[in-house]
């Protein structure tokens, strides 16, 4: 991560799972980017992050370059609905550069698409959100007059919330049951 500030230029590279649905998505020499775009959009609709490589260029002082190339195995996440699909001929061509598979899966960083994580993030958001709950009425004649007493401690601290040494006052609230730590 320091390292990426300080070069001249970076390269990024990936690998998938299949980069060609039929020939109409074949990359041609002859595509302007709009068209190359088209295409790749439907591919990586279908297909399947690997890979990434980010290859990191620095500048000698004798001209030269020096590159520093750093990859990492992705997978999707647990939460991912995402089917995995491989074409037979990318299996063979990972395969036969020494792609570890295990690794792939195994070790690869989670990642969701911007829309599943919009709904990881809602869905986690609701469950963190807390319910109104009723509010707690006292009965019993001891337990009013422990809010009582209570109240009047805090009221107090509030009125004076600095000690004479001008350092922040404590306040310590009685010990008591749950019921009448909810009713505070």
């Amino acid at each position: 991560e320091a390292l990426l500030p300080t070069c001249a230029f970076y390269a990024i590279d990936e690998e998938m799972t299949g980069i060609m649905l039929s020939k109409e998505t074949a990359p041609n020499m002859a595509d302007v980017c709009e068209a190359r775009y088209a295409k790749m959009k439907r591919v990586v609709r279908e297909y399947s992050l690997m890979q990434v490589g980010i290859c990191l260029f620095h500048e000698q002082a004798d001209g030269s370059l020096l590159s520093r190339p750093f990859n990492f195995y992705v997978f999707p996440g647990a939460s991912s609905r995402r089917r995995i699909v491989m074409d037979a001929s990318t299996a063979h061509f990972h395969r036969s550069n020494h792609m570890d598979f295990n690794k792939w899966i195994n070790q690869g960083v989670p990642y969701l698409s911007a829309a599943e994580y919009d709904a990881e993030a809602e869905a986690l958001l609701a469950e963190s959100t807390p319910q109104p709950r009723p509010r707690v009425t006292l009965t019993r004649e001891d337990d009013v007059a422990f809010m009582s007493s209570a109240m009047a401690t805090l009221h107090a601290w509030l009125a004076e919330p600095w000690a004479e040494d001008g350092a922040p006052a404590e306040l310590a609230l009685p010990a008591t049951n749950p019921f009448l730590r909810r009713a505070l």
